[in-house]
């Protein structure tokens, strides 16, 4: 039997942690933030205690949201995919797309419309 304090770490779904793997959040791995500057050095020196898991990290969605996507919370959007295929412009404030935009609120009314149950403010 394997004493606790040798077990290699699973992760959520209970998967062993294969033996050596990177000590690292994954979201760390992939370029976004790590962990905090005061729990890598705990992670570095061997003195945090226990393995370092993913909510160790320190992540801000929204932030990241809103810095890749300014118009991330507006209620309409409209983006032209050709000119702007990161969808960072919204142009459903813009007046010269106001037509644009009501069609397409029409036709999202129109289609939700036809759901047995009401759709947030698109009810009848």
């Amino acid at each position: 039997m394997i004493s606790q304090a040798t077990q290699r770490p699973q992760d959520p779904l209970g998967c062993q942690t294969p033996a050596g793997a990177a000590r690292e959040p994954i979201l760390g791995a992939i370029g976004l933030r790590g962990y905090p500057p005061g729990l890598q050095q705990q992670i570095n020196d061997n003195t945090l205690g226990r393995p370092p898991y993913h909510m160790d990290t320190s992540l801000n969605l929204q932030e990241m949201a809103v810095k890749q996507h300014p118009g991330y919370w507006d209620a309409d959007q409209l983006y032209d995919l050709q000119a702007d295929p990161r969808e960072r412009v919204n142009l459903a404030k813009d007046p010269q797309h106001a037509q644009t935009v009501a069609e397409l609120t029409a036709r999202l009314k129109q289609w939700l419309g036809e759901f047995d149950h009401p759709f947030g403010e698109f009810t009848p």
